[in-house]
């Protein structure tokens, strides 16, 4: 499989709204750390935290990226065999750059997010400015006994009401074997002759999500499922286990959970080096404009729900990555996928469009315009072409509605056009001819 400049996040190689008035933001208080970075005591991954009354949103978000027992870790104790695992530059971005979104853009006016734990494991640690607030923040380093104790805080948090949501989010390396998927945490193979102990068991911890009282629940999992040697060989131990599955309090309401996978069982995920990951910038597309739908009890309301977003995802993923060329890097996938109203849209949601000339080769020899009622909203002059991709379709991001104009100008040439046109969710395609 073509790399097409990316790594890859596995055994073989190597992307504002300000929350409501009515909430009181609160500070969270930073503990003690042993000298490994582990948190001796409280709740400090705690990064976002506000008063709500009755149902909430309770985020956890985990990004590892160096491996300190990896190659090119600065561990002395270093793994005996990587399974081709490796140090990581995407993964902490990702997980910052979904932050920021559940902090500055995430609303459900239903369920308000009340807290947003983050843990990250980057080769150079820093600290996590709340977008919103402006407080400055610890991080706490996502090794195995952090995230164990992450997990337990956000679950009690979420336990406390059944019409709670919870959301998880995952990006680093990950391996699967079977029903078995392993997420690496940042002490992986601090323990040589027991490497899984630095993982966490993704689906004992989302079996032992059955139990909790919040009813919606969804997960994102950005990591690779191939299988390596050392799940392989582990003989069902696929890392340490934040909850033991135990079946669900049948007076509880029915547990609706999404669970979204960057790749296919036995598949790779790939992050591009400093920037988020493949998944997570299509993720990110999706929740702010291109999953949404209007909802046919509001009409002008915009709300995003967990199908609509698997459609999305779906769409971008498939994108041409390089010039003019289908590139098939990675196929996202769902284990369950209950419909959710996720999040609402404030206003008019902006959509993703690709606008293109037929022969495609004329896309580097055109200036492209848009305009809308008449009026200019942007254009692409050929100076702005990408020389590395110069047939590339020219993508902007416009707000939903009627009468948009494309044109194509060659220097010195004719005009061609498409429209006038609507465009909405979930993409606009454009070709002009």
């Amino acid at each position: 499989m073509p790399t097409i400049g990316l790594r890859h996040r596995c055994r073989f190689r190597q992307l504002t709204r300000p929350r409501s008035d009515r909430h009181d933001t609160l500070d969270t208080c930073l503990e003690d750390r042993d000298a490994k970075g582990h948190v001796s005591n409280g709740d400090q991954a705690v990064v976002h935290s506000v008063n709500t009354a009755g149902p909430a949103t309770h985020a956890l978000v985990v990004g590892c990226g160096f491996y300190p027992h990896l190659p090119g870790g600065d561990s002395p104790v270093q793994c005996p065999d990587p399974d081709g695992l490796g140090q990581l530059s995407s993964p902490p971005v990702s997980a910052r750059a979904v932050a920021d979104w559940l902090v500055t853009e995430y609303n459900d006016p239903v369920k308000p997010l009340a807290t947003l734990s983050l843990l990250l494991s980057e080769q150079q640690s820093s600290k996590y400015r709340n977008p919103s607030t402006g407080q400055v923040h610890d991080v706490v380093r996502a090794t195995a006994p952090n995230v164990l104790a992450a997990v337990k805080n956000w679950y009690e948090r979420a336990d406390a009401d059944a019409n709670h949501r919870t959301i998880f989010y995952y990006c680093g390396h990950g391996t699967a074997q079977g029903t078995d998927t392993a997420l690496i945490l940042a002490d992986f193979c601090g323990q040589p002759m027991n490497e899984l102990d630095g993982a966490l068991d993704f689906g004992k911890l989302y079996a032992g999500m059955e139990r909790i009282k919040a009813s919606e629940q969804v997960y994102f999992v950005d990591a690779c499922r191939a299988s390596t040697d050392t799940l392989i060989e582990a003989a069902d131990f696929a890392g340490q286990v934040a909850l033991t599955p135990k079946k669900r309090d049948p007076t509880l309401p029915k547990r609706l959970a999404a669970l979204y996978y960057a790749a296919l069982a036995g598949d790779l995920a790939y992050g591009l080096p400093g920037q988020p990951s493949l998944f997570t910038g299509n993720l990110l597309k999706s929740l702010r404009g291109a999953a949404s739908a209007q909802d046919p009890a509001q009409p002008g309301v915009w709300k995003v729900d967990t199908a609509e977003m698997k459609k999305a995802i779906d769409y971008f993923m498939n994108r041409p990555i390089e010039k003019g060329e289908q590139v098939p890097v990675q196929v996202a996938s769902v284990g369950e996928l209950a419909t959710i109203f996720f999040h609402t849209i404030p206003g008019i949601p902006n959509v993703p469009v690709f606008v293109g000339c037929d022969p495609e080769a004329d896309n580097a020899t055109v200036d492209f315009a848009c305009h809308r009622n008449g009026v200019s909203v942007d254009t692409r002059p050929m100076a702005q072409i990408d020389p590395a991709k110069p047939e590339a379709e020219w993508e902007i991001e416009l707000p939903a509605g009627d009468g948009y104009m494309f044109s194509a100008t060659k220097v010195g040439g004719a005009s061609k056009q498409n429209g006038p046109r609507p465009i909405g969710p979930t993409h606009g395609v454009v070709v002009i001819k």
